[in-house]
């Protein structure tokens, strides 16, 4: 947090700086009250740390999770977390040999649980789609579940089964299909018909695959005994 603080320091000085030279107060305002929310301290600080390193971005998320809890959420503040999920801002680091953040992208998507907008929404369901990290794709779906991907619960399904599907092939990995379990157990309620239909059939799948370890099998077994009422 040291580090962070110097960081912090220095980049709101030098925001500070910026805003005086050569800036009438006529259009120091007008900028103000357009870009207010851009603008702020929080988003400047956030904004411009997760363009940084790995320190830097561990120390954006810590300062926008701060802010997000003390209500000073804002778009540009959403918009950096968005990018960290994403790994968008890695791609230099991939350039200079460095390693992208799987954990920075993880805990970036932990943090969209916090921020229920569409377009977090959107993004999360672009990593569940095409992130191949499990962990990654675990802290998604459980943002996803938390905030809801549409007004829509079917889609939550449908797009969680796919997920499902996608991991059972390429790489089972018992902790994501653990967060699917307990997706589908808070989705089971809500959803009827085909896509009750469609929900029970990937459980089952998950219940009689032996490469999943046997804890996720029994809770597999178990939701399906809890869905169809023969508890």
């Amino acid at each position: 947090m040291k580090h962070f603080s110097c960081i912090a320091i220095a980049v709101v000085m030098g925001t500070m700086l910026w805003a005086q030279q050569g800036r009438s107060e006529t259009t120091a305002e007008q900028d103000y009250l357009s870009n207010a929310e851009d603008n702020s301290i929080e988003a400047i600080i956030v904004r411009e740390l997760s363009r940084g390193d790995y320190i830097a971005q561990d120390d954006a998320l810590t300062y926008a999770e701060a802010a997000i809890d003390a209500g000073k959420i804002n778009n540009a503040i959403s918009r950096a977390v968005q990018n960290l999920a994403t790994g968008e801002l890695f791609q230099e680091n991939r350039i200079a040999g460095k390693a992208s953040y799987i954990d920075i992208q993880t805990r970036a998507c932990l943090l969209l649980g916090k921020i229920p907008t569409a377009e977090v929404r959107d993004t999360l369901k672009k990593i569940v789609f095409w992130n191949n990290e499990p962990s990654v794709v675990t802290a998604a779906i459980r943002s996803l579940c938390q905030i809801g991907i549409s007004d829509n619960e079917n889609d939550v399904v449908e797009t969680i089964r796919w997920v499902e599907k996608k991991f059972s092939v390429l790489n089972p990995v018992s902790s994501l299909v653990m967060t699917i379990l307990a997706s589908y157990e808070k989705l089971g309620p809500k959803v009827s018909g085909e896509q009750k239909t469609l929900m029970i059939q990937s459980i089952s799948e998950i219940a009689k695959n032996t490469r999943y370890v046997a804890p996720v099998r029994d809770r597999a077994t178990k939701l399906l005994a809890d869905l169809s009422g023969l508890k």
